[in-house]
């Protein structure tokens, strides 16, 4: 299936000429060497002047890792920088956190943030901070906890390194709204 994937990826960057791929795949364990493997591959097939981009899951402390509930289920800072060495950008899906209030979810994106930036700031690595606007009410997301505002607001208490940090990657942009754009515009001042 990984060799019928990376011709595909490969495949499409000739016939239509794409400046790179991104790739969304979830969920990729914490150090899952066969995810490492294929980004391998696929930069192999596109080459170094096509942009290799992907999905990444939530980072989580070392120490939060260890508990067997959590083990290996979101990545560390080690894994993010291996995966960083294979990627020109990253947008870390930084929703379906299970939050259930607003300072708590803004602290979660701002910890995210700080965490992902200083595992890749050795790197040339673009970071971008996925943020959903989506509707939907789920046991991982909730809509009035979860949004735009609260996310832009953790996005900002964490960065500390506008090198790393690129921008923002909106999730669902068919669920934005006039006013998610309005609440866009306000930070954008």
């Amino acid at each position: 299936i990984r060799h019928k994937i990376v011709q595909f990826v490969g495949d499409l960057l000739e016939d239509f000429g794409f400046d790179g791929v991104h790739i969304n795949a979830e969920t990729v364990q914490n150090n899952d060497v066969n995810y490492l493997i294929f980004l391998d591959e696929i930069r192999l097939v596109i080459g170094k002047n096509k942009v290799l981009s992907i999905a990444t899951s939530h980072w989580i402390p070392n120490s939060l890792n260890l508990l067997p509930i959590l083990r290996d289920f979101r990545w560390t800072g080690a894994y993010y920088q291996e995966v960083g060495l294979l990627v020109q950008q990253i947008v870390t899906m930084s929703y379906d956190s299970h939050t259930f209030i607003p300072a708590l979810y803004r602290f979660w994106v701002r910890e995210q943030v700080k965490g992902i930036s200083k595992s890749l700031e050795n790197s040339d690595t673009e970071l971008f901070i996925g943020l959903s606007v989506s509707r939907e009410k789920t046991r991982s997301h909730l809509p009035a906890v979860e949004n735009l505002e609260n996310g832009l607001a953790g996005v900002c208490a964490g960065l500390t390194d506008l090198k790393t940090v690129q921008g923002m990657a909106v999730y669902a942009d068919w669920e934005f709204s006039q006013t998610d754009w309005e609440v866009w515009q306000t930070w954008q001042k």
